[in-house]
C-alpha cells in the first residue's frame, strides 16, 4: 500500500503500517499555531505525540508558507526514517528511563536547593516513584511521559492521596519544574506538566494564642519541659521561623548588640535579615548562660539546649503537639501560632509596621498588613478615644428616630 494513502488513513491505520502520523499544522485559540505529529515508542510500544510551536513563524511576513514548508520537511523526514529522538536527544538520553532520570534529578538539581526544599522536593519526586511503579512504568523511557500521563498522575494526587489546592499547585509547579529540567537537557522533547492550570486556593488563615492561652503555656513549659521556652522565646520574640532557628548556631546571637543574624542561605525568602532580641528576651537568655556556650554549638541543639548535635527536623513540633495535648487545645494552634502571635504582639505594642517587617523577613508590607485586622478585631483604640467629633467639639446628643 502506497505511504501517501496510509497517511490519510485514521491514526490507528498510519501508525501500525508507518510508526508515524503525519505531521499537521494546527491551531488553538489559546495558545496559537503548531506543529502536531505522532511516532511510535519503539520501546513501549506507544504513540508518542510532538508539538512544535510556530507562533513566532507565522506572525512574520510570509510566515503561514514558510510553516507548511516546515510541516512538509518533517513529514519527508519522517518518510525517510528519521525520529524526533535522533535531533532532540542524544543516545544516552534516548535510553533513560523515567526512573533514572527521576534519580538524576534528584542527585544534581533537587540538592542545590536551599535549606529545606530538598527534603520536600525529594518527597514529592518519590511519590511519582510511587505511581510510576503502581502503573508498571518505571521502565519507560523518559521521553515517554507525555500530557497524558501528567494527567492521570495529577487525577491521582486528587483522588488517591486527596490532597489540597495548595499541595496540588506545589506539586504541579515542583514537576513543571522538573520536566522543564529534562527539556533543557534534551533528556524529553516536552514538558507535559506545562499547560496545566493552578487551583485556587482557600486564604491562609492565621491563628493567634490569647494572653491567657500565652499564660497557660509558660507555666506548663516550666513545670514540664523547661528546655522547650528556648526555642519558643526565639519564635515569639525574634519572630525566627521553626525552619530558620534549627539552621542557626550560638555565635549567631549577639546579646551584647541585642540582634540574631540569620544568613541569606538559612532564610526563607533567600535574603539575610538581623532580627531584633527584646531587652525581657535578653534577660532570660543570660539566666540561662546562653553567653557561656560554645559558638558553635547549635543554638537549638537535639535535647532543646545548645550542643554540637543538630535538632531534628520536626522534633521542635512533636514537643509542641505534647503540650497542646497536654493542655487540651484545639489542633489549630500550631507551633507557627507562636511567631504570628509575635507579630500581632509588636502591632499591638505600638512598634512601626516597617520594624515589624523587617523582623519577620516579610518581602512586602502587604504581608505584614495582614496582621492589623488580628492585632485590633474592634479598630485601634487610639482612633476611638483620640478621633475629633465632626462638630469639633464635644459630641451632640441625637434625637432618637422615632419618640
Amino acid at each position: 500500500m502506497h505511504p501517501e494513502r496510509l497517511q490519510r488513513m485514521g491514526r490507528t491505520g498510519a501508525m501500525r503500517w508507518l510508526g508515524y502520523v503525519a505531521p499537521e499544522l494546527k491551531r488553538t485559540k489559546k495558545s496559537g499555531w503548531y506543529i502536531d505529529f505522532y511516532v511510535m515508542n519503539p520501546v513501549t510500544g506507544k504513540p508518542m505525540r510532538y508539538q512544535q510551536w510556530v507562533n513566532r513563524i507565522v506572525k512574520k511576513p510570509g510566515g503561514m508558507l514558510e510553516a507548511r514548508r516546515l510541516v512538509a520537511t518533517i513529514a519527508d523526514d519522517l518518510r525517510n526514517g528519521w525520529r524526533p529522538w535522533h535531533d532532540h536527544t542524544n543516545v544516552v538520553a534516548a535510553r533513560m528511563t523515567i526512573m533514572q532520570a527521576i534519580d538524576k534529578w534528584d542527585e544534581t538539581k533537587a540538592r542545590q536547593l536551599r535549606h529545606s526544599s530538598p527534603y520536600s522536593y525529594l518527597s514529592m519526586s518519590n511519590v511519582l516513584r510511587i505511581w510510576l511503579k503502581a502503573q508498571h512504568m518505571m521502565s519507560m523511557p523518559v521521553m515517554g511521559f507525555d500530557r497524558s500521563m501528567a494527567s492521570r498522575f495529577l487525577t491521582y494526587l486528587s483522588d488517591s492521596r486527596k490532597v489540597g489546592n495548595t499541595t496540588y499547585n506545589n506539586y504541579l509547579q515542583y514537576f513543571k519544574m522538573m520536566f522543564a529540567w529534562y527539556a533543557e537537557r534534551e533528556y524529553s522533547p516536552q514538558n507535559p506538566f506545562e499547560r496545566f492550570e493552578k487551583r485556587r486556593e482557600a486564604a491562609k488563615t492565621r491563628t493567634y494564642l490569647t494572653d491567657e492561652e500565652r499564660v497557660e503555656m509558660t507555666r506548663w513549659i516550666m513545670k514540664n519541659n523547661p528546655f522547650f521556652w528556648l526555642p519558643c522565646m526565639f519564635i515569639y520574640g525574634t519572630l525566627i521561623r521553626p525552619g530558620e532557628l534549627r539552621r542557626l548556631r550560638v555565635h549567631h546571637v549577639d546579646l551584647k548588640r541585642q540582634v540574631v543574624f540569620l544568613p541569606a542561605e538559612y532564610t526563607k525568602s533567600g535574603n539575610e535579615r538581623m532580627s531584633t532580641i527584646p531587652d525581657w528576651m535578653v534577660l532570660e537568655l543570660q539566666r540561662m548562660g546562653l553567653q557561656h556556650m560554645p559558638e558553635k554549638a547549635w543554638l537549638v541543639g537535639s535535647s532543646l539546649a545548645p550542643s554540637d548535635k543538630q535538632i531534628g527536623r520536626n522534633t521542635l513540633n512533636r514537643h509542641w503537639v505534647q503540650m497542646r495535648t497536654a493542655l487540651g487545645w484545639n489542633n489549630d494552634k500550631q507551633l507557627y501560632s507562636l511567631r504570628d502571635t509575635g507579630i500581632i504582639q509588636l502591632i499591638r505594642d505600638g512598634v512601626d509596621l516597617l520594624h515589624v517587617r523587617d523582623q519577620a523577613g516579610h518581602t512586602d508590607i502587604s504581608t505584614t498588613n495582614k496582621y492589623l485586622k488580628h492585632a485590633f478585631p474592634k479598630g485601634p483604640a487610639e482612633i476611638r478615644v483620640k478621633a475629633t467629633p465632626m462638630q469639633a467639639s464635644s459630641p451632640l446628643v441625637a434625637k432618637p428616630f422615632f419618640e
